[in-house]
């Protein structure tokens, strides 16, 4: 289903007659398949807490690992490094950012630090605050839900994405 959406005026703000149409569930798609071709599957098995092992379904995208959602928008799971503090894991979400501009998705997550998947990364764990400094440093912006839960989302895309114009006049 596409969307319309106005476009404003970048100085004032005000509507214009000009609307974006917006295939939510294209751009997503577009997105996933540019992911899943630059990047290779990097499974792993994890023990839950009640003792049933899963697969997380990792991808790697040069030393870096992330398990990422793509239901109705990109959501990170799981990021880690396979190098810690070489840079790895800033370098795969820069690649993410990279698809948010260019496909105009919308990428969330929740930053909570946890116990690694990999035994690699297992070796440099970042506390809460060090975690969600890292992605504000990456320019997500980084808040806390009402219960106190915390969330990242990278800003919308905006002008910057591939959408249609469409003139009403």
């Amino acid at each position: 289903m596409a969307l319309a959406v106005p476009l404003r005026c970048r100085s004032c703000r005000s509507s214009v007659d000009q609307f974006w149409i917006v295939d939510p569930m294209s751009s997503l798609s577009s997105a996933r398949a540019e992911w899943e071709a630059v990047t290779s599957p990097y499974p792993l098995l994890h023990k839950q807490s009640y003792g049933q092992i899963v697969e997380e379904p990792f991808r790697r995208y040069g030393d870096a690992i992330a398990w990422l959602n793509w239901q109705d928008d990109c959501i990170i799971t799981k990021i880690e490094s396979l190098k810690p503090r070489s840079g790895a894991a800033g370098s795969l979400l820069s690649f993410l950012k990279t698809l948010t501009v260019k496909h105009g998705i919308r990428v969330y997550g929740n930053p909570v630090v946890y116990e690694p998947t990999c035994q690699l990364a297992a070796a440099s764990p970042l506390l809460q605050e060090e975690l969600e400094a890292w992605y504000a440093k990456h320019g997500f912006l980084v808040g806390r839900s009402v219960n106190g839960v915390p969330y990242i989302r990278y800003p919308s895309a905006g002008a910057n994405s591939r959408r249609n114009v469409v003139n009403l006049k």
